[in-house]
Order: structure tokens, then C-alpha cells, then sequence
């Protein structure tokens, strides 16, 4: 077992009633502590980053977000662009470029990854992470299709090179 794996083996141990989570009472997933840990163990941007993009997350928002729901989506918002770092590193960075790994990323929001590799690994925790988080939005029910045609987006603009083939197929998925 992996570094990688065994880290998220001990943070999924945890669960969201441990004590160590007990400011996080109304958030039943990872600690971005936990995300920023993970994307550590296989990322190459440094943390201080990560964290200054968690402060201007929380700290701006619009007027109509109610005040008990900021913590929970500048979150969700950090771990979002994780993620999209960790695409972005796989599309652009000479160190972590990976045509293939990239391949499979993009793939993660869908759950039709083929590598059982750390990065992916790593990806998949995020995202499934971020995404049980935005399904409990208040109005999720009534906008998940604009939702969805996001994740459409993301594909789109991450890889050029396979968006004919992979918008096909998952063109013909959400419809």
C-alpha cells in the first residue's frame, strides 16, 4: 500500500465524528486540513497557496449567500480548485505531465476511471468529497442541471485533444 493510500486509509478512519472533527460538526466530509494533506502526497504546489486560496474563498462572497453557509462553500471552493490544479499539473506541469493520467482524470467526476494510481486515487477522494458537499446545497435539486452542464464544461476545456470523443460519449450520458 501506498503512502498516499495508506494517509487516505487513516483520514477515511477518522470519520467526521472523531475528535479532531469536532469544529467541523456541521460537515460530515474531509477536513480541508485532510484535502491539503492529500493533495501534498502526490502535488507539487506548495500549501501556503492552497490555504491563501481558502481565505479569499471564504472571505468573498456574494450578498445573497446566507452567513451560515460561507465556511461550507469556500470549502467547497478550495477543494474545487484543487482539484483543478491537480488537472491543470497533469495538462501544463513538466514535472506531473501525463497525457494518460490526464485522460483518466478528467474521468473522475463521471466514476469511469481505468488507473488505480495514487493521483487518481487522490483526485477521486477530492471530488467525491466536494460533490456530497454541493448536493446538500439548499436549491441543488432545482439547478443540478446547470451543475451538470459545468462538469460538461470541465472536460471540455481541460483536454483539446479528446474533447470530440469525450464529449460524444458524455454528451450521450447526460442526456
Amino acid at each position: 500500500m501506498s503512502q498516499t493510500e495508506q494517509l487516505l486509509q487513516r483520514i477515511r478512519q477518522k470519520g467526521p465524528d472523531s475528535q479532531e472533527n469536532v469544529r467541523y460538526e456541521d460537515h460530515r466530509g474531509l477536513r480541508l486540513e485532510d484535502v491539503i494533506a492529500l493533495y501534498e502526497s502526490v502535488g507539487h504546489r506548495d500549501s501556503d497557496y492552497l490555504e491563501w486560496l481558502h481565505r479569499v474563498y471564504t472571505s468573498m462572497n456574494l450578498p445573497c449567500i446566507p452567513s451560515e453557509c460561507k465556511k461550507t462553500l469556500g470549502e467547497d471552493k478550495t477543494k474545487l480548485a484543487i482539484f483543478d490544479i491537480m488537472a491543470d499539473d497533469l495538462a501544463d506541469n513538466f514535472v506531473t505531465r501525463s497525457r494518460f493520467l490526464l485522460q483518466d482524470f478528467i474521468r473522475i467526476p463521471w466514476h469511469n476511471t481505468v488507473e488505480k494510481h495514487d493521483y487518481i486515487l487522490v483526485g477521486q477522494a477530492i471530488w467525491d468529497d466536494y460533490f456530497d458537499s454541493v448536493k446538500q446545497y439548499p436549491r441543488f435539486k432545482e439547478l443540478e442541471g446547470i451543475f451538470y452542464f459545468d462538469r460538461l464544461s470541465f472536460a471540455w476545456a481541460t483536454y483539446p485533444l479528446t474533447r470530440t470523443r469525450l464529449c460524444r460519449s458524455l454528451g450521450r450520458r447526460l442526456v
